[in-house]
């Protein structure tokens, strides 16, 4: 115990000394990624995450029925909030505009289109998008179309179904077109009325977070994953003779491991509570716009910070995992930053996790980023689950295990090589 007490402490000395450099390099670069976080909220504000879907319309000028139709549809609310028609006279300007991606998509109507709906007929609309496209954009297109093409099959079957049962009744055309007169106008009412078409709802990136929410959940962990780049200076070991003279004295490597992440784990610690209370003094200042953040006091900041303590364990006892790997600070500094672009990438810190292969979203639950992600997003939107927090403790002790054997087999290896 005396042992581990003695190491601990020398460490935590050592740590000490550079705390302050590291804080200087940290606090540069959270300046700089914060100038660019303010960038993207200001985009963002000003609409640019906020686009409509714009369909290109091709069809005939002169169907009063067909003006009207559109016309109608512009006007709704619950249309003209996601969706802008664009008319155009020919489908080689609609397909200019398109491949300009000025539009998203174009609808190529035939000719007598009102017509052959009132008659019941089946004439078919080209519908025509890019191929290649997996944005918010192309998958609210999707499910628009999915909405258009289920009103317009079961209004039809209900017309025809309608049709065929007043005929077996032997009802006479007058009647008959009463009662599709009404038919008619029941189903207008239906696909008119404010808000049937589509209710607006913000349901968030990932784990319902708001897009500012996402923003702040991916830069926060994307920061975390360079503290490990900060920390180089002190970090990094360029050969194994202290380690290897520790152990010919009785400190094993588990306990050489704990020692000396311990420290680094505090200083972490620290770096944060510095971060958030600078946050918790600017929040009484400046609205951060950030609906995850609007009811949190100045003392909540500092509460988080001890929430995160599983985040921090696994972020940087993987780093640490990292700098027993790496020899050599050139090495240790571009294994770090590297690993952190990467875990950043892939655990949705930059883009949204939905928009990968399935096969990455599933991976991404298993990877430090992720996992951390997940356990932030759960703090701020209040659905912190079980599961988040025993993989973010779970990580972290595994990867300070494979930290230890690493540790044991450079100091063996070295023996055997001597």
């Amino acid at each position: 115990m005396k042992r581990f007490s003695n190491y601990l402490a020398l460490q935590f000395k050592r740590t000490a000394k550079t705390f302050i450099m590291v804080l200087a390099v940290t606090l540069i670069l959270l300046t700089a990624a914060g100038a660019v976080g303010i960038t993207v909220a200001a985009s963002q504000n000003s609409g640019e995450f906020s686009k409509k879907v714009t369909v290109g319309i091709i069809g005939d000028d002169d169907d009063p029925l067909l003006d009207l139709g559109f016309s109608l549809l512009e006007q709704m609310e619950s249309v003209k909030l996601i969706i802008g028609f664009v008319h155009y006279p020919d489908e080689s300007s609609a397909l200019r505009d398109l491949r300009a991606s000025k539009i998203d998509s174009y609808a190529l109507l035939p000719e007598n289109f009102s017509d052959s709906l009132i008659s019941g007929d089946n004439y078919s609309i080209h519908y025509v998008m890019p191929k290649i496209g997996t944005g918010i954009n192309e998958v609210l297109t999707r499910e628009i179309l999915g909405v258009i093409s289920n009103y317009v099959v079961e209004t039809q079957a209900g017309v025809t179904a309608m049709i065929d049962y007043a005929g077996e009744q032997g009802l006479s055309s007058e009647k008959m077109n009463v009662l599709n007169l009404d038919m008619s106008l029941a189903y207008t009412n239906l696909i008119a009325r404010r808000d049937s078409i589509a209710e607006i709802t913000e349901i968030g990136f990932v784990s319902s977070l708001s897009a500012a929410g996402y923003f702040l959940s991916g830069f926060s962990i994307f920061f975390l994953l360079l503290w490990g780049v900060c920390s180089c200076t002190y970090m990094a070991s360029s050969n194994c003779f202290l380690p290897k003279l520790l152990y010919s004295r009785g400190y094993k490597s588990l306990l050489q491991i704990i020692c000396e992440y311990l420290p680094y784990l505090a200083a972490a610690f620290l770096m944060l509570i510095i971060v958030l209370g600078g946050a918790a003094v600017i929040s009484g200042f400046v609205d951060f716009n950030i609906p995850e953040l609007y009811y949190l006091l100045p003392r909540d900041y500092f509460i988080m910070a001890f929430k995160l303590i599983p985040v921090l364990f696994i972020i940087t006892s993987f780093q640490f995992l990292l700098y027993e790997l790496a020899s050599g600070i050139i090495n240790a500094l571009m294994l770090q930053l590297i690993m952190a672009v990467l875990l950043g990438y892939a655990g949705g810190c930059f883009y949204p996790i939905y928009f990968f292969p399935e096969t990455v979203q599933r991976l991404a639950d298993f990877l430090p980023a992720g996992i951390a992600f997940n356990y932030f997003s759960g703090i701020l939107t209040e659905s912190l689950r079980t599961r988040d927090v025993a993989f973010a403790l779970g990580g972290g002790v595994v990867f300070l295990a494979l930290s230890a054997a690493q540790r044991q087999f450079k100091i063996k290896g070295r023996e055997d090589q001597q």
